[in-house]
């Protein structure tokens, strides 16, 4: 017997145009929250997805790997949060995994703000800019002006 499909299923199944198209279409909506998702892994999938969607860069394809994310840094949190109340004990085998998987996890976290534009270097290299702001940056005003200097001297004083 087939099982229900769940809100974030019945949401992708509403998209229209070519599979391909949907996959690849930026979101203008943050889609429901998967279910496996806990209370702090929502919340996260939320607050970083209503980020990505207000800057235009989530797309259908990306809701997995956001999902991962909300997951794992939930899980990252807690940990951190319990040896963060721990005496070091190198002899712990607890400590030890509990600080191995914060290693391992903070290293696929920063894998995941790449490949999502979460950083400026990586929405930089995504070309998600925005060019209203770095046409009214000061450093675009000095070289404006500048030219205008150049312009002005080049004919002799005179505005031409």
């Amino acid at each position: 017997m087939r099982q229900a499909k769940t809100n974030q299923e019945k949401w992708l199944e509403g998209a229209k145009g070519s599979p391909q198209n949907r996959v690849m279409e930026t979101l203008d909506k943050l889609p429901p929250r998967p279910s496996h998702l806990g209370e702090r892994a929502g919340a996260i999938w939320r607050q970083t997805g209503k980020l990505l969607v207000e800057a235009g860069m989530l797309a259908r394809a990306d809701l997995g790997l956001l999902a991962r994310y909300a997951m794992l840094r939930a899980e990252h949190e807690a940990v951190m949060s319990q040896l963060a109340g721990m005496t070091p004990d190198f002899e712990d085998k607890g400590q030890v995994g509990m600080r191995a998987f914060a290693l391992k996890s903070s290293s696929e976290l920063r894998q995941i703000d790449e490949a999502l534009g979460l950083n400026p270097v990586a929405r930089a290299r995504l070309g998600k800019h925005s060019p209203a702001a770095a046409e009214k940056s000061p450093l675009t005003e000095l070289r404006a002006a500048r030219e205008r200097r150049l312009k002005s001297a080049a004919c002799g004083g005179k505005d031409g």
